[in-house]
């Protein structure tokens, strides 16, 4: 036992590299970038950006707040989350839904997941959302629908409740509204 060589902790493995976890920036240089509306620069710092940013939309001032948005939907995808969370915020929601769908393709997904999301109650946020994707990429947003309502999300909306009846709802209005695009882009 003792001729065993012990493999040493974090090495590459197969040219793999550890990833060396993110440091954050801190939320006063967010705030001081904001201020000077030097919103690229917020961007290029990617993910490092994003737990200011949300620190920084409790900003009473209107145009930080919209700023904050701007620069999240400047960082795109890996943004979407930190969206998704401002829906919530009455005064950001617009804002919010407006840059999810400026993002686009890569805010479907989740926006599907949270339309699926179990105990969502009547709140359209992520409908409203998807609404707005619609307009712009209709043939993806029906094709999406289509695959959950041929997956386990058709299974789902067999069974009778309030929560499903308010999902068919949503997914038929979606299909609609895809279907009256697609025919004016004819």
């Amino acid at each position: 036992m003792q001729n065993e060589k012990k493999k040493p902790e974090n090495v590459p493995v197969q040219g793999k590299f550890p990833k060396a976890p993110l440091e954050k920036v801190p939320e006063g240089i967010i705030m001081g970038l904001i201020c000077e509306r030097k919103l690229e620069e917020i961007a290029a710092m990617g993910e490092r950006a994003i737990p200011g940013l949300l620190k920084c939309s409790a900003d009473e001032r209107l145009r930080i707040q919209r700023d904050v948005v701007k620069a999240l939907e400047m960082i795109g995808e890996p943004a979407v989350p930190a969206l998704i969370l401002l829906l919530q915020d009455m005064d950001l929601r617009g804002k919010a839904m407006d840059a999810l769908a400026a993002i686009g393709e890569p805010a479907i997904r989740l926006m599907m997941e949270e339309l699926l999301r179990p105990g969502r109650g009547k709140d359209n946020a992520a409908f409203q959302v998807l609404s707005s994707l619609a307009l712009k990429n209709p043939e993806l947003i029906f094709h999406k629908i289509r695959d959950l309502v041929n997956g386990d999300t058709g299974d789902r909306l067999l069974q009778i409740n309030e929560e499903n009846d308010i999902l068919a709802l949503d997914l038929s209005l979606l299909l609609v509204a895809c279907g009256d695009r697609m025919r004016e882009g004819e």
